[in-house]
């Protein structure tokens, strides 16, 4: 699939906002080991949408919230924590997990 078509179906079934037209920059590629799996995840970000932000899937997340970066909640997973950290220091690529 797309990025551009990805990006817009996740925006609108995970989070219930549009963002049409697609508004968002990649950030980060982090590859993760966790659980015995291996996995690359691509993060992106925008400054423009519609709709209300929204939290879908209460049964894999507790919570969503707007942060500072520099205040995440202590309870971010420690994956999440990387990449939007190295993403925020501009660095495009990280590796978590591998060292266990």
């Amino acid at each position: 699939m797309h990025s551009r078509c990805y990006l817009d179906e996740f925006a609108v079934n995970e989070k219930n906002a549009t963002n049409c037209p697609p508004r968002f920059s990649y950030v980060h590629t982090l590859h993760s080991k966790t659980n015995g799996n291996t996995w690359l995840g691509h993060f992106f970000q925008t400054a423009h949408w519609d709709g209300t932000v929204a939290l879908h899937e209460p049964d894999k997340h507790a919570d969503l919230q707007w942060r500072p970066v520099d205040d995440l909640p202590p309870e971010t997973i420690p994956y999440v924590r990387q990449a939007i950290l190295a993403g925020t220091a501009q660095k495009p690529y990280s590796e978590y997990g591998w060292d266990e």
